[in-house]
This record gives C-alpha cells, structure tokens and sequence, in this order.
C-alpha cells in the first residue's frame, strides 16, 4: 500500500470467496492468479469465471505449481505447494481453462523459491502472461 501511495496510485481490493464474488463482466483491466490452486472439480469454472471479469484486451498473468512439482515435494519437505497432484497445474489444462487468449508466454519453468520456511527450494511451475481477445 505504501508503493501505492507514494506513486498516487488507489488499489480498491476485496476479500471473498469464489462461490460468492461478483463482479459485472468486462470490469477490469488486469487479473493475476498467483499461486491460485483451485480444487480439479472446479477449477475450470473458477478460471471461466474469474476471466469473465476481464475487458477484452485485459492481461492474465498466472504462476502456479506445475504437476512435476510433487517430484521437489518428495526431496523437499519445505518446498510448498498443494501435496494433492490433482490441485497442481498442468499447462495444457489451464491454456483450455482460458481459451480467447493471446498467449505472449506460457511455459513451464523450474524455480528457486525462498519465500518464508516453508517456500523454499526448487519448484516447477507454470507460468502464463496472455491478452485476452
């Protein structure tokens, strides 16, 4: 918030849960799932949900755990992420999950994570930054 404030920018956010939100469609400029890991049964109506909010030209950006992440997982106890492979993310699936994009970058990437004592490590995810059209 001080960032904010220091570059005369307002945030307006939100707390709420994806059974409840809503938002009018078309509504924002930007939407960022970051780490965002959804159950399997439903992520794809979250994600279809999620991107209705965004304007046409509006940006995605998404990293999540990538589904060879469990292999970091058994190495490394404090490397994070759902231990359930069936909430991690698989490119392809997700790509599907947001169809009407643009993709500037998706791929999959490996990581050092050193965020607090229990992201630390490597880390497969994926990683997407897309124009929705």
């Amino acid at each position: 918030m001080l960032l904010a404030e220091r570059n005369s920018v307002s945030i307006d956010y939100r707390v709420s849960d994806m059974d409840t939100i809503d938002y009018p469609g078309q509504s924002f400029d930007a939407l960022a799932l970051i780490y965002a890991h959804f159950p399997a049964d439903v992520r794809r109506e979250y994600h279809q949900k999620l991107s209705s909010y965004l304007k046409k030209g509006g940006a995605l950006i998404l990293e999540a755990f990538a589904k060879e992440h469990t292999k970091n997982q058994q190495v490394n106890p404090d490397a994070g992420g759902p231990r359930d492979i069936n909430a991690l993310y698989d490119l392809a699936e997700t790509q599907a999950d947001f169809e009407g994009y643009e993709y500037k970058e998706a791929l999959t990437a490996v990581i050092e994570l050193s965020e607090g004592s229990h992201h630390l490590g490597k880390a497969d995810v994926i990683r997407i930054f897309a124009i929705k059209k």
